[in-house]
């Protein structure tokens, strides 16, 4: 991807990497003008499905990806989320499965390949689904 990222130097593109969602789906994601985006890319045609402006995300609001749940019931999908750290929580730590509330969330719709905006009451994502390092950009 650097080669993408020298021939588009005006647009400040950067890959930020991914992640293999199922066999059919690959999320990717780029920073395009400063701003951070979520692609939904089908694997076989290498077709981009559906793009997703993420918000902004840092320590005390980290980024995940996985599975979660809403009142204790584990969610079918695959979800990307916006969590509420503001207790400052390690995700390397062995409290890794500690569920966080999440302040924004999608769920990646497999069957029609797109981002489907998620209700966060009373959903919780485990900790270990935090996908940045230091929790965000």
């Amino acid at each position: 991807m650097v080669v993408s990222e020298g021939r588009h130097k005006d647009l400040d593109l950067e890959d930020l990497g991914g992640t293999e969602v199922s066999d059919r789906l690959f999320l990717a994601s780029w920073r395009i003008c400063g701003s951070e985006f979520e692609l939904l890319v089908n694997v076989r045609s290498h077709r981009i499905r559906d793009v997703l402006p993420f918000p902004p995300h840092s320590n005390s609001s980290p980024e995940a990806i996985g599975g979660c749940q809403v009142g204790g019931k584990e969610l079918a999908e695959a979800v990307i989320a916006v969590l509420d750290n503001s207790a400052g929580y390690n995700a390397r730590d062995a409290r890794a499965k500690t569920l966080l509330k999440a302040k924004a969330a999608w769920r990646i719709d497999e069957s029609h390949q797109r981002f489907e905006p998620l209700p966060t009451e009373g959903l919780g994502c485990p900790l270990m689904s935090v996908i940045t390092l230091d929790g965000g950009p």
